[in-house]
């Protein structure tokens, strides 16, 4: 019954993080994106996060020890994008800089979009695939954590904006 405590942490985030929706439905319109497939990612990434304690552990790495940062390649910000696939999709942005720009929040959800756009017309599966592995190695998706992956981004799909502009 794991998949329902995680189906019900999903919702909740879900309207949590509502008020980026703005921000998502920007990027997501500039990109040809699926807004709900970009909000859908950065719920997950924030369940997978966890605890405000690695969000402020985050912002004092990539302050004060960017360099290490930069080093391990570590995943920072909403979406939880390393440095490096940043700087494949931003090539002219510095190395120190690009991880006090992952920090934030609207560069974080404008990059995201960003390397979701060439996965535009791929099967949800194929792109969870690509933006978790970096790879479509189907013998991913027998990974537990990314069916789980997958099977809450389908919930997200189904979800709405009720409150944007058309």
């Amino acid at each position: 019954m794991k998949y329902k405590y995680y189906e019900h942490l999903f919702r909740k985030k879900w309207t949590q993080l509502n008020k980026f929706d703005t921000i998502i439905y920007k990027y997501s319109q500039k990109y040809c994106v699926s807004p709900f497939l970009l909000k859908s990612i950065i719920v997950i990434e924030q369940i997978n996060r966890g605890h405000w304690l690695l969000n402020t552990a985050e912002k004092i790495i990539a302050k004060f020890f960017n360099k290490y940062l930069i080093q391990k390649d570590f995943s920072i910000g909403l979406c939880q994008i390393k440095p490096s696939t940043a700087k494949t999709v931003f090539p002219k942005i510095s190395h120190e800089k690009i991880s006090l720009i992952l920090l934030k929040q609207e560069s974080n959800i404008h990059i995201c979009a960003k390397i979701l756009t060439p996965y535009n017309f791929k099967s949800i599966e194929e792109i969870i695939l690509l933006y978790t592995t970096g790879s479509t190695n189907k013998n991913h998706l027998k990974n537990p954590a990314i069916k789980l992956y997958i099977n809450l981004c389908k919930i997200g799909m189904q979800n709405n904006f009720d409150h944007l502009p058309e």
